[in-house]
């Protein structure tokens, strides 16, 4: 499947999660809207995102970094410490919902995402730019 294809298909899918044949049930969507839960390594919640600017930046991103052939089925590296775990949540209130996984390792510059409809799961090289963002994932809750 082509770069571009790929990508397509993946945003298309992250915005269209909230439909009640998704692949995968999650518990019903607390919100009337898309949101991203933030945890730390630890498993702790950190925040929780609503703001539609910053869950279409982060669903724009991993659209994109989904959309690269490379990183499917790929394997982290040995030495990856998680930073911080983004779940997207989307739906209607009360509708099952799909949830896709964004893992964030700083010290390899990696991401991993799992429930990635199509491809399943994967693990991404990203930027010193990108990873600044979501290493502060605070800054999106505004």
């Amino acid at each position: 499947m082509h770069k571009k294809t790929l990508a397509i298909i993946i945003s298309m899918l992250l915005l269209s999660l909230g439909t009640e044949t998704s692949l995968v049930a999650a518990k019903t969507n607390q919100y009337n809207h898309d949101y991203i839960v933030v945890y730390n390594a630890q498993n702790q919640k950190i925040t929780t995102i609503t703001s539609k600017k910053s869950i279409k930046y982060l669903s724009d991103f991993a659209g994109d970094v989904g959309g690269n052939e490379k990183g499917i089925h790929k394997k982290l590296t040995n030495n990856a410490q998680l930073s911080y775990k983004y779940v997207f949540h989307s739906g209607k209130k009360n509708k099952l919902s799909y949830k896709l996984n964004l893992y964030v390792y700083p010290n390899v510059k990696e991401v991993k995402m799992t429930n990635l409809p199509i491809v399943s799961n994967g693990v991404w090289q990203i930027d010193k730019k990108q990873l600044h963002k979501l290493d502060n994932p605070k800054k999106f809750a505004h």
